[in-house]
């Protein structure tokens, strides 16, 4: 029997919110995990390092946070 691959938080946003998706943001996306509350309410160090500095997000580390396990109890909370 195949397994079936666990749906990431990117996969989750792409379902349920494909317009915050786009190469118009920085990151790749409009907004964090956290802001949807695909995982508890903590600031991204990287996000705020980036902002503190006035520099622009890397789309690249942006996707590697959205490219985690998606957790349903998560959201639940």
């Amino acid at each position: 029997m195949k397994r079936q691959k666990q749906e990431t938080m990117l996969d989750r946003l792409r379902r349920e919110h494909p317009e915050e998706i786009g190469d118009q943001f920085p990151g790749g996306t409009r907004l964090c995990p956290e802001d949807l509350g695909y995982e508890p309410k903590t600031v991204c160090e990287y996000f705020r390092e980036q902002a503190t500095k006035g520099k622009q997000l890397n789309k690249a580390i942006c996707l590697k946070c959205w490219d985690r396990p998606f957790q349903e109890d998560v959201q639940e909370k």
